[in-house]
């Protein structure tokens, strides 16, 4: 049968320092794997989805055109994507990828991006747009 026994049970300096230190080496990883995360997500290594007010005129399945986001709070959709600087007419709803930082509108409504952006045919994302960062 097991007993208790008090000197036993009492945790020397060395044990403390180990546990503290596996502490600070466990919170140190965790927040290098959080900043290696938010650096990903600012980079055009990741793909981000935003169902998006477009701007464009006659745009064919496959072309290119160099376009430009604004925060817009107005509109259905806040982020407005204009290709062609084509307010002459209804804007369009599309679901747009894009490849870069487009959560910069969400912390700084007021910048401007640019991107190159394809139309695609058929497939998950309607429009597809790289980030044009200088």
């Amino acid at each position: 049968m097991a007993y208790y026994d008090p000197k036993k049970s009492k945790m020397t300096v060395a044990e403390g320092l180990r546990a503290i230190a596996k502490f600070l080496g466990i919170m140190i990883v965790l927040g290098v794997l959080i900043w290696a995360w938010d650096e990903w997500q600012e980079s055009s290594w990741a793909s981000h989805e935003r169902m998006t007010t477009v701007q464009a005129k006659a745009w064919q399945a496959g072309e290119y055109k160099l376009c430009v986001t604004v925060s817009r709070k107005e509109l259905k959709y806040p982020l407005l994507l204009d290709c062609d600087e084509s307010r002459d007419h209804d804007p369009k709803f599309f679901n747009v990828r894009f490849w870069g930082p487009i959560q910069k509108h969400e912390q700084q409504p007021e910048t401007t991006m640019h991107w190159k952006c394809r139309k695609n045919a058929e497939g998950e994302a309607a429009i597809t747009c790289d980030s044009e960062a200088q």
